[in-house]
């Protein structure tokens, strides 16, 4: 029913330009229309809407990080930080961005800077893991610039340190975060290191997300490190 669906949301378009309730049906018809860049041009007309619609922004910044847009991802979130300027969201939005560019002492410097606008433990754990995940990062930069040829360059012991303290921080204050728990038991089972420790992670990460492939891959490798060849099989 994709014309009649279509109708119906333009002619809502049409007569209720400024509903926000509208405004996001017809954007997620949009989307879900593969008309990506319309969705996009569509939440930026309304950004100067009054009162202010947070979603608009976080929208804005969700798409503009998903084509890796990195100037207007920190335009937007700036931006909105202006309207809501202890909305968490839009702190971490430059850090995750920064990660996954690859630039991990900027994801370090934005994590660092979010933490005092973190008012739960949960939020906390999830903002400490992103940490260990960007100093794991910067130790993969470092190893691979050291020794480009090798498959598995030894990773340097300051920043591993630093991963393994913020994991530590952050399962102090979340500690069933399961992604934490998941690529903490992993770092440890790359390096050898802790390995029943490691397996009582990937364990706990496996029963807090319905064995996720990612996790279950996990903990094979736990088992194989720890010798339980068949179990890992």
């Amino acid at each position: 029913y994709y014309l009649q669906i279509n109708a119906l949301i333009n002619t809502l378009a049409l007569l209720y330009p400024d509903n926000p309730e509208v405004v996001k049906i017809h954007a997620q018809h949009l989307i879900r229309s593969g008309e990506l860049e319309q969705a996009l041009t569509l939440y930026k007309s309304h950004l100067s809407d009054e009162p202010p619609v947070e979603e608009y922004f976080e929208m804005v910044v969700d798409i503009e990080s998903y084509q890796k847009q990195a100037d207007s991802v920190r335009h937007y979130a700036s931006l909105a930080l202006k309207h809501c300027p202890r909305n968490l969201y839009f702190r971490l939005a430059n850090g995750n961005l920064a990660l996954s560019l690859g630039q991990s002492d900027e994801a370090i410097k934005v994590y660092l800077q979010a933490l005092p606008y973190a008012d739960t433990d949960s939020l906390r754990g999830v903002i400490w893991g992103s940490i260990g995940d960007a100093w794991h990062q910067k130790a993969e930069q470092i190893a691979r610039a050291k020794d480009s040829l090798s498959a598995a360059p030894k990773l340097p012991k300051k920043e591993v340190k630093a991963c393994y303290k913020a994991y530590d921080k952050s399962l102090h204050y979340w500690s069933d975060n399961a992604l934490v728990l998941n690529n903490y038991a992993y770092f440890l089972s790359e390096e050898n290191r802790e390995l029943e420790r490691a397996f009582e992670m990937s364990s706990r990460a496996l029963e807090l997300s319905d064995r996720n492939a990612t996790y279950l891959d996990t903990h094979a490798w736990v088992l194989y490190r720890l010798g339980r060849y068949e179990e890992a099989k």
